[in-house]
């Protein structure tokens, strides 16, 4: 009786802790208005010109901070609970930067990796896709490269391109206008903030009065199964002959004197492949490596199970799972080391069954 007297006061103080680590609205964690950024707009920005911002998120108030990196930002303003606008100053050095915002009582919301800034003058151009169109055709291209910024214009020769829209950084689309002289351009992208990049001899225009072959949709296929195509460009003939590379294009239909429909053949060698259209009169036009054929389900191009999930090569039982490497028994949940009856779980001296009896406690 003696023991248990001594011990139920340690008993009591454990209950009342652990009821009370339960009592969660004794202790709470925080208020349900924590602020959060959700996006920016816009997401880049040239780095020798202020730049305005649109901030967007939930639960903004007071006077909050902005910093881009650590640049703070100026003109500040909260306009609603879920909109700030702010200014990002000139000057800062080309990269990507999160922003914080940070309120008055020192809360904060970060949005990571959340604006680049730009250097006008590192724009480069890496290609434009179609390469060619007819003269008498406005076509729809799409410009890839680094560090475009929004207002960027676009020139083929001496022409303007038209709806210019700068999708992101390394994106640009845009219309090649119809009515341009036949002839092999420059590309040439200036970006708003000064600075141009040049593709040289990058954009064709075909005349429109000669048999031409402009494009082919898809531009790829698998190598085992026939795939239909559409095959686009100028003057066909009724019985046109159409190949890929070597490989004689099956079912080829005139649909229109600028469209026509086939078919490329399974079994054809992956690789990547010319396509030229021949008219009746021998007259031919070709779009060099316009179509790609890829090798689909080839064991050894992809891991097998000889060199990924082999035992050999891969962890097995002996080298990870093995008693002798790993804490066994003997080390870690031995009995008489750590959860040994006599010094940890002992019946006398922690649990002992004359604490826990029907007669003191229940």
């Amino acid at each position: 009786m003696k023991r248990v007297l001594a011990v139920l006061p340690t008993l009591i103080l454990l209950i009342i802790l652990v009821q009370c680590g339960r009592d969660f609205s004794r202790y709470p964690s925080g208020g349900n208005s924590s602020i959060m950024l959700t996006s920016v707009q816009p997401t880049s920005g040239a780095n020798n010109s202020d730049v305005n911002i649109v901030l967007s998120g939930s639960n903004f108030s007071g006077n909050p901070r902005i910093l881009v990196g650590a640049t703070a930002c100026t003109n500040v303003v909260v306009v609603t609970s879920r909109l700030i606008t702010a200014t990002i100053p000139a000057g800062m050095t080309a990269g990507v930067y999160d922003i914080h915002l940070v309120t008055e009582s020192l809360a904060e919301a970060v949005l990571p990796n959340a604006f680049t800034a730009i250097n006008p003058a590192d724009i480069t151009i890496a290609s434009i896709k179609p390469n060619q169109g007819l003269d008498n055709v406005a076509t729809n291209v799409a410009i890839t490269g680094t560090n475009f910024l929004a207002g960027a214009t676009v020139t083929v020769g001496p022409a303007s391109m038209t709806n210019i829209q700068v999708a992101s950084v390394t994106t640009i689309n845009a219309v090649v206008p119809a009515g341009i002289v036949p002839g092999v351009y420059d590309v040439t992208v200036t970006n708003s903030g000064g600075g141009s990049a040049v593709l040289s001899q990058g954009y064709t225009v075909l005349s429109s009065s000669n048999l031409q072959v402009t494009g082919i949709d898809p531009d790829h296929a698998p190598n085992d199964v026939d795939t239909p195509v559409t095959i686009t460009g100028a003057n066909f003939s009724d019985l046109p002959t159409v190949l890929i590379g070597a490989t004689v294009l099956e079912d080829v239909v005139r649909v229109t004197s600028d469209v026509l429909t086939a078919v490329v053949p399974a079994g054809t060698i992956p690789g990547v492949y010319t396509v030229r259209v021949i008219n009746n009169d021998d007259e031919y036009a070709e779009l060099v490596d316009g179509f790609t054929v890829d090798a689909t389900g080839d064991d050894d191009t992809t891991p097998d199970d000889d060199t990924i999930v082999d035992d050999d090569t891969t962890p097995d039982d002996d080298t990870i799972t093995d008693d002798d490497t790993t804490p066994d028994d003997d080390t870690i949940f031995d009995d008489d080391t750590f959860v040994d009856d006599d010094t940890f779980f002992d019946d006398d001296t922690f649990f002992d069954d004359d604490l826990f009896d029907d007669d003191t406690i229940i």
